[in-house]
This record gives structure tokens, C-alpha cells and sequence, in this order.
């Protein structure tokens, strides 16, 4: 026999003299057995053929342990994944993916929850298009905003450490199981429950048939483009109607498609951004030749190793060039649209104005034309910094890019706790919602994620020092970790709570209101039918309106008009002799 030996890589804890050997989790490799029986390794090392797996894949309930070349115990993958597919990216035979966790679980035929799930996804995507369609033009709400960025981030802080659950199904299971330890008198307190492992199949799996992970990955990005595809058609066959009907709303029309195509933004950028920021690391995967007696190294996609990497073709490339221009220049588009709005407190339509006044070298600045005062109200109504959507855009960026390029460990965990920081104190310098709540809230929300980062700090921290893995700190760190999930989970449940009195207050006021308007309405026309006798009305008398009329064809004109200053937002074409930033009026 022709013994080899190699120097025991990071990624292995090697012990009686090279005999035993443990692959640490988050890492790949071919089965040793196969790799020891390889002629040639093309001058590799050992730990050139032990690849990173993306976080919470390669995450089995216990380390894979070899003892003198074979498998003694333990998993590489995660619970339902292949070892045999590369990186782990596949789902065993009668194994499907589950949409809610990296976990595959065994499913034979659709189950009752997965139905209901499509169809609770299928009803979701209808009805937030027909509120797009139908709701009254109003300006953005911040509280949506709130959900949107605590959900995105907390759970990407959440999976960073490798936690294979979702942080809502995580804090939901841990609450649950302690309430009902607290609650029955028989059993012993018991610490906070830790979530569900990577490896454990959760009691709220949901998976469709014959489906892998990066189908399910796929299926996000899929869904949000059907949204926003039956909007925009939506959109277009109302505007289409109300303009051959010649009717008074077609510029409402065009405002609700800006509005709508802003909001769908707000809610799938996380999303979007996500899926493309995980199509880009790629990894040098050691792939058996056709004899399977030598290796070489092929670039394959980290999220699925079957597939070749995006830069091996024209056509991956100029996708992949073109995702991420969309997604980066997207949020600049906005801010500089916002920011040549005719206002002496934004610096670049100053900017544009003195050059302009450069190019034409005219002793008078020239007017500059700008439209778009309607949406421009409609999607930074409530916010005191008319920037703000563009920091929230690329701020979920900057977490993206830290979680894709920068290693899985403590520096990876150091500039999480740095970005929560900062964007932290900015908020609160900054304040930039016209609701003192809000500004409130939203400092309690970064407070939540500071604090989750911190916990990972100490995770990881504890993972990377062998020293302290005894059992007395590895069952503190499983309560600390259960702990975490309540707290991420906790946050998101008491931001809900707070939409939902706040939006209950708002539809009482409206409600209030329609009542005093009835009620107004209906004593001025026995007051009117009063006073005409029944025989005839008076004109009415509203503001710039308060002229008699000389025929009902003219009072009807001006009714009209009037009832169109009410109700419509007009599009305005505003210049540099109106500065005025102040357009809640």
C-alpha cells in the first residue's frame, strides 16, 4: 500500500497520530475514501479539495468523523441533503426542499400546510396588486418601510452564524415549548429552548415535491416578478380605460403606476438583492475525472455546486452585469430624481442650476423645468430627510455584500456589529420621519439588531476557541442562542403590534370623519331644500369659487373643477422661481 501523508488542514481536527479525523462544519469535501484512492491529486493539497459551503448547508447534527479513512459517525450535510452532490445543493432521494429552512425534509405528496401555503401566497400576490389597483393615492407609510428593513436585516443576522431556521418559526417554536414548560406544574423549569438545528426536521416544514433548494431560491424571485408583472398590466388597462372614457383621472392613473412600481421596490429589493448577491461567490470545487483515478478543479456556483460559475459563459456574465447595475443604480436613479427637485435644501439641483448657468453663459440663470411633483409627494410624504428611502435601499446592500464576501467568523460578525452601529447613531442624529413615534420605534428596532450582533459576537467567538467547548458552556451558548430567537422574534412582534394600533387609529379618525361629513352634508341639504323652497338650489360658495352663476352649465363647470382640485394630486411643473420645499399644502 502506498501511504500518503499531508498536513492536517484548518478545516480537520486530526487526532491519534492522524488516524482520526474531523471535518469542521460549514465545509465540503470529497469522500476521503475516494480521495485516497485518486492517482493523482494535480498537485493539490488536502486543503485545496475541502471547500466553504454557504452558511447553514453544510451543517450536520454532528461533525463527520473519519477513523483510519472511513466514516465512523456524523454528517457533512444538512438534515435531507446529499453528501454525494457538490456542496451539499442537493436533496436525498424522496426528500424535498423546505421553503421556510436550508433543511430538506422527507415528503412523498403534496401535505395539507403546502397547499395552503400556495394558496396563501397566490391570495397575498392578488390582493396587495388589487390594493395597489384600487387604494386612494396617499404617501408612503415609514411603518412599512420599519417591517421591511428589521425583517431583512435580523434574518440575515439571524443566518449568519449558520442557524439554518427562520428566526419568526425559530422564536415562535422557543416561546411555545417554554410557555408550556412554565405552564405545567409537573415538569422542572427548564432554560430557554434553543431553535430547531440545521439537522432536525421542523413541525412547520412546508415542501413542494421533487423540488431542491435553489428551486425554492428561484421560486422568491419568480414570485415577486409575477407581482409586479400583473401590476403593471393592471395598471396600464386602467389608464387604457379612463383615457378613452376622456375622464379626469388618467393623471391619477400615471401616479399610481409610479407609486405602485415604488412600493413593490420597497418591499422585494432585500429579496431581489439576496438572490443575485448569492449567485456571485463562486468556489474551486475539486470534481473526479471519468475514471474517477485523478481530480481537477472546476469553478462552481457556492449556492449550487452542480452548476457552473456564472463567469464560465457570455451569457451568465452579461446577467449577472446587468442584475447588479439594475439593483445599484436603482436607488441612485431615485435620489437624484428626489434630488433636483426645485429646492434651495438640495444640493444637487443647486449643483445643476450653476451648471447650467456655466454651459449657457447667460448673465440671467435660466429656468429649469422639473416634473414630477405628485409622486414626489406621494413617496416622501412622511419623511423629514427626502433621502432616506436611498440610505434604507443601500443599507440592506452593504449588509448583502458583507454577508457574501466577507468570511463566515468573528471579522465577518465585526463589521455587522460596526454597520448596526453606525446606521444606529445616524438614525438617531438624523430623525428622519415626520412621526416622533416612528423615529422612536425604529431606534428600538436598530437597538434589537445591535444587540443580535452582539450574541453572534459571542457565538462565534465560542466556536472558533476549542478551549471553552465544555459541557457546562456549550449548553449556556444553546440558551443563549434560544434566547436570541425570542429576542429577533419578539422585535418583529411588537413592530406588528405597533402598525396595528396605529393603523387602527388611523382608520377610526377616517371613519369619525366620514360620520361629521355625513352628518354635515345631510344638514346643509335640508338647509338648502329649506331655504330654495324646493323649487331651485343656490350656488354654492367655496373658496376662489364664490361667484354667482349665470346659468347651471356654468355652475356646473366650476363644480367640477372643484371637485377635481379636491380629489386629484395635479402633476405641476415647477421651476427655479419656486423653491419652496414645503409641498404638504
Amino acid at each position: 500500500v502506498d501511504a500518503r501523508c499531508h498536513a492536517c488542514p484548518s478545516t480537520l481536527t486530526c487526532t491519534r497520530a492522524s488516524q482520526s479525523v474531523l471535518l469542521q462544519p460549514g465545509y465540503w469535501s470529497l469522500p476521503f475514501a475516494e480521495l485516497w484512492m485518486m492517482e493523482e491529486w494535480s498537485n493539490y493539497s488536502l486543503a485545496d479539495l475541502i471547500v466553504r459551503c454557504p452558511p447553514g448547508v453544510c451543517e450536520g447534527a454532528t461533525p463527520l468523523l473519519y477513523e483510519d479513512g472511513y466514516v465512523i459517525s456524523g454528517s457533512m450535510c444538512g438534515h435531507g441533503r446529499n453528501e454525494s452532490s457538490y456542496l451539499c445543493c442537493q436533496c436525498m432521494s424522496g426528500y424535498s426542499a423546505d421553503v421556510l429552512s436550508n433543511s430538506c425534509v422527507k415528503v412523498d405528496s403534496w401535505t395539507s400546510s403546502t397547499i395552503l401555503f400556495v394558496i396563501f401566497a397566490v391570495l397575498i400576490g392578488v390582493g396587495y396588486v388589487l390594493f395597489l389597483l384600487f387604494k386612494p393615492l396617499s404617501p408612503q407609510s415609514p411603518w412599512i418601510r420599519m417591517v421591511i428593513n428589521y425583517y431583512s436585516v435580523i434574518g440575515l443576522l439571524y443566518n449568519s452564524t449558520g442557524q439554518g431556521e427562520s428566526f419568526v418559526l425559530a422564536g415562535a417554536t422557543a416561546i411555545a415549548v417554554n410557555g408550556w414548560h412554565l405552564s405545567s406544574s409537573s415538569l422542572p423549569p427548564s432554560p430557554p429552548m434553543s431553535p430547531p438545528s440545521p439537522s432536525s426536521t421542523s413541525p412547520f416544514a412546508i415542501a413542494i415535491p421533487n423540488t431542491s433548494p435553489i428551486v425554492v431560491q428561484l421560486a422568491q424571485t419568480i414570485y415577486i416578478f409575477a407581482v409586479v408583472t400583473t401590476f403593471i398590466f393592471g395598471a396600464v388597462f386602467r389608464w387604457m380605460v379612463m383615457h378613452r372614457r376622456r375622464s379626469k383621472h388618467v393623471v391619477r392613473e400615471r401616479q399610481r403606476l409610479v407609486v405602485g412600481l415604488f412600493s413593490t421596490l420597497l418591499l422585494s429589493y432585500s429579496t431581489v438583492s439576496g438572490v443575485l448577491f448569492s449567485f456571485l461567490p463562486c468556489q474551486n470545487t475539486p470534481v473526479p475525472s471519468l475514471n474517477s483515478s485523478t481530480l481537477h478543479m472546476e469553478r462552481r456556483l457556492e449556492v449550487h455546486g452542480d452548476w457552473r460559475c456564472w463567469d464560465s459563459s457570455a451569457g451568465g456574465s452579461f446577467l449577472i452585469v446587468f442584475g447588479f447595475f439594475l439593483i445599484l443604480s436603482l436607488p441612485l436613479v431615485i435620489y437624484i430624481w428626489q434630488g433636483l427637485f426645485p429646492s434651495n435644501h438640495r444640493w444637487l439641483y443647486l449643483f445643476s442650476i450653476r451648471v447650467q448657468y456655466c454651459r449657457t453663459r447667460c448673465k440671467s440663470k435660466r429656468t429649469s423645468n422639473w416634473s414630477g411633483l405628485s409622486p414626489l409627494f406621494l413617496l416622501e410624504g412622511h419623511l423629514a430627510r427626502w433621502y432616506w428611502d436611498t440610505v434604507l435601499l443601500y443599507r440592506r446592500v452593504l449588509y448583502q455584500v458583507v454577508f457574501i464576501f466577507v468570511e463566515r467568523g468573528f471579522d465577518q460578525q465585526v463589521l455587522f456589529f460596526l454597520l448596526s452601529l453606525f446606521f444606529l447613531l445616524f438614525h438617531t442624529y438624523m430623525d428622519p420621519y415626520q412621526s416622533s413615534l416612528a423615529n422612536k420605534v425604529e431606534i428600538v428596532m436598530y437597538s434589537i439588531v445591535l444587540f443580535v450582533g452582539v450574541i453572534n459576537l459571542t457565538h462565534v467567538a465560542f466556536l472558533s476557541n476549542s478551549a471553552l467547548r465544555t459541557s457546562s458552556t456549550s449548553q449556556l451558548f444553546t440558551m443563549i442562542d434560544g434566547w436570541q430567537a425570542i429576542l429577533a422574534f419578539a422585535g418583529l412582534t411588537f413592530l406588528l403590534i405597533v402598525c396595528a394600533c396605529v393603523y387602527s387609529k388611523m382608520l377610526y379618525e377616517k371613519c369619525k370623519g366620514w360620520r361629521v361629513s355625513a352628518r354635515m352634508c345631510e344638514k346643509a341639504r335640508r338647509t338648502d331644500s329649506l331655504n330654495s323652497g324646493g323649487r331651485h338650489r343656490k350656488s354654492f360658495e367655496l373658496g376662489p369659487l364664490s361667484n354667482s352663476h349665470s346659468s347651471p352649465s356654468e355652475a356646473k363647470r366650476d363644480e367640477e373643477s372643484l371637485s377635481e382640485r379636491l380629489l386629484d394630486v395635479p402633476v405641476l411643473e415647477a421651476s427655479s422661481s419656486n423653491r419652496s420645499d414645503n409641498y404638504d399644502s
